[in-house]
């Protein structure tokens, strides 16, 4: 039990994020968009479209599921 108290603060970075970024009812937001007045979007949603990320960039349907099969195609091979 003493390890894992020595090593709290490698992890109070992740668990703030986590906290920072969870959808609170009380405000009906998440703190993040409170502070900084939009929501955050986490690295993987850039390297695989996410269906936010496509309304943003204006993509259509069809050519995101395309760009997501190949990106899931790549990832696999590699």
């Amino acid at each position: 039990m003493n390890d894992h108290r020595t090593y709290w603060d490698t992890k109070l970075n992740n668990a703030l994020w986590a906290y920072r970024t969870s959808f609170k009812t009380s405000v009906q937001s998440t703190p993040f968009r409170l502070t900084f007045g939009l929501e955050a979007v986490m690295l993987v949603e850039f390297q695989i479209l996410s269906l936010r990320i496509q309304v943003k960039e204006w993509m259509p349907e069809e050519a995101s599921e395309l760009v997501r099969l190949q990106q899931l195609l790549a990832l696999g091979e590699a």
